[in-house]
């Protein structure tokens, strides 16, 4: 099925690696951009954010009081 994003914005959390990373892959190839959430950032979600289709959040949210993403939306 393919569905076009196009000027779309989605968030992802846990994209650095697994499933996350693989919907992040799908969803940039559909022609969404990507707000990619992640404790390490890889190479890969790295290489997307240099394509421009992602921007990567380094955080964590098995850290009590960290929830940076929800801080940062609004800034989108």
């Amino acid at each position: 099925m393919n569905i076009d994003l196009t000027g779309q914005t989605a968030v992802v959390t846990g994209a650095g690696s697994g499933v996350g990373l693989a919907v992040t892959r799908a969803l940039t190839a559909s022609g969404a951009h990507v707000i990619a959430g992640t404790r390490h950032c890889c190479a890969e979600l790295g290489q997307l954010a240099a394509e421009g289709t992602v921007t990567t959040f380094e955080f964590d949210l098995a850290v009590p009081g960290r929830a940076e993403l929800a801080a940062w939306a609004p800034t989108w």
